[in-house]
């Protein structure tokens, strides 16, 4: 089984939180990207994924990011953490295969775009 979403690129992570009033917590960009995930997504009731799964990140940067170094290694915890708040999955400890790939720039997508592939893998072949 493996299901493809196509969402918003992602903030940094190195911007996801913030120290406020002796308390960290969750940037309000951070936080809209979360709601940006939910409306992304498909509607209804879903049930989340269960067991190991593989993920494929294709991460497209948007039109700000096109002609700059960018570290795609930090875009994927946010995601992740949006993706488990929103029940694709379980716990985003069931990803036992992740690849980060930089895509394009794609001029349709000037806010950039994530295309995230899920795929559920066999369980007897990620036991120990």
């Amino acid at each position: 089984m493996t299901i493809e979403y196509c969402l918003p690129f992602p903030p940094s992570f190195n911007h996801a939180w913030r120290a406020v009033a002796r308390r960290i917590v969750l940037s309000e960009g951070a936080r809209h990207y979360a709601l940006e995930i939910n409306n992304a997504l498909p509607k209804g009731k879903v049930e989340p994924i269960l067991g190991p799964l593989a993920v494929t990140v294709t991460l497209h940067p948007p039109r700000k990011l096109r002609n700059l170094v960018w570290d795609v290694a930090n875009r994927e915890k946010l995601l992740f953490d949006c993706l488990t708040k929103s029940k694709v999955w379980w716990d985003d400890s069931q990803v036992d295969d992740c690849r980060l790939l930089r895509g394009r720039y794609l001029p349709e997508h000037i806010d950039g775009l994530a295309i995230v592939r899920i795929t559920r893998l066999d369980e007897s072949l990620t036991s120990a």
